[in-house]
């Protein structure tokens, strides 16, 4: 798998210097040679990864990421800031009480995209463990490269479905721009495709549900990391035995999205009859504790809007 891609990574860059350049000319190599010079800031990175015309490059910093530079959002981050939205998920870490609890942790990446999260959390030692759910045929197959050009593929297993309330098959959306905003195609549509979703391509993909993946598992301790673009709510309709365990979630919460997939009720459904007490908004610097209250979670969906607003919830 990793000879697979890496072969299509023209050249690659770790440390932020040109180390390998494979069949390409002295003008690819020049610039390769100019972009291991230039100001380290993030926006000169980002300029570079704009100029750059191949579909794959290898991103720098403490893990190595191949990313296709189609992606404009994740892939891009990557490639910019060496790291995706990792801050947040030492944020919950630190709030769900799990710091000292590494050493059998599993950590669970519902939607993992290329693993920006699942491959640093066990590259870095803060979790023994990680199941990662990737739908997605490129993102699943960059996951896996990833994984092992980190040395850490025999501690994270890839699991190639969606997750919702029921297994069969599903229609999946894929943007363009955004490989973190691949979708699943929903039945109910709104009245804008504020992110041109009706010119997507699709492709069929399997879904199976949370419980039937945890089903064997038996750690002690797990943190759920759920990003699945709106469609959260219909994840936690399939978990019914998993919420029971109350194990710390951290949840995307996207108005659009669920407006889109029809999925909020099914999510206050879920969360309001859980055991679940609090959530914790984890933009809130202040890591202020809410009670879990159908009211509260609607005040949240209301105040960001349906206009393309998100944030991520630490739900306890």
């Amino acid at each position: 798998m990793l000879r697979e891609v890496l072969r299509q990574v023209p050249f690659a860059r770790t440390g932020y210097r040109a180390i390998r350049c494979v069949g390409v000319g002295s003008a690819r190599l020049a610039v390769s040679l100019i972009l291991s010079t230039i100001d380290r800031s993030a926006w000169l990175r980002g300029l570079a990864f704009d100029a750059l015309k191949q579909d794959l490059v290898l991103a720098p910093g403490p893990e190595s990421f191949v990313v296709s530079t189609r992606d404009k959002a994740i892939g891009r981050d990557i490639y910019a800031n060496a790291e995706f939205d990792f801050a947040k998920l030492r944020t919950a870490i630190r709030l769900a009480g799990l710091s000292d609890r590494n050493a059998d942790l599993l950590f669970v990446d519902i939607g993992a995209n290329i693993g920006p999260i699942c491959i640093p959390v066990i590259k870095r030692g803060l979790a023994a463990r990680a199941l990662a759910i990737e739908p997605e045929p490129l993102n699943r197959k960059l996951l896996a490269a990833n994984a092992i050009l980190n040395d850490v593929s025999d501690r994270i297993e890839v699991f190639p479905v969606a997750l919702g309330a029921a297994p069969g098959t599903v229609t999946f959306e894929l943007s363009d721009r955004n490989f973190g905003d691949h979708r699943i195609r929903s039945k109910v549509e709104a009245s804008e495709d504020r992110y041109r979703e009706a010119e997507r391509d699709t492709v069929e993909v399997e879904m199976t549900t949370l419980d039937r993946v945890l089903e064997p598992e038996t750690a002690p301790n797990v943190l759920l990391w759920l990003d699945t673009q709106g469609y959260e709510g219909f994840v936690l309709k399939g978990a019914t035995a998993t919420l029971k365990q109350r194990h710390p979630m951290v949840l995307e919460f996207w108005p659009y999205g669920m407006k889109r997939s029809g999925s909020f009720e099914s999510l206050l459904e879920c969360l309001c009859e859980s055991d679940y007490e609090t959530f914790v908004d984890l933009e809130d610097t202040e890591a202020t504790r809410t009670a879990l209250t159908g009211a509260a979670l609607t005040e949240l969906y209301e105040r960001l809007g349906e206009d393309g607003r998100f944030t991520d919830i630490l739900v306890l």
